[in-house]
């Protein structure tokens, strides 16, 4: 079993920034551990979001205006997108009925 992990209390960020690499042994072996116990799996979008839900890359231009117009609009830029696909997706559906 790997050494427990003390996180002392830091005066500043500076410090914490230096404390955290020197810790990596203890990080790399505790992360093996826990892989090894089966309690840490590799991320898997597909089985983690279920079939209700989908991940769509973008980029960084359209990210940005999703947030903009969604704070103009008042709502979190994921809500803004998941309206801006449902309507799109609706709109398609019935011109292709």
């Amino acid at each position: 079993m790997a050494e427990s992990l003390n996180i002392p209390d830091f005066e500043n960020e500076e410090q914490e920034a230096a404390w955290w690499p020197t810790q990596e042994s203890v990080l790399v072996t505790r992360l093996e551990e826990q892989i090894a116990e089966g309690r840490i799996r590799r991320f898997n979008p597909d089985t983690f979001l279920g079939e209700e839900c989908a991940l769509i890359p973008m980029g960084p231009d359209d990210a940005r205006k999703a947030t903009l117009l969604a704070r103009k609009s008042g709502v979190s830029a994921s809500e803004y997108l998941r309206d801006l696909v449902h309507e799109v997706l609706n709109e398609r559906a019935a011109r292709s009925a």
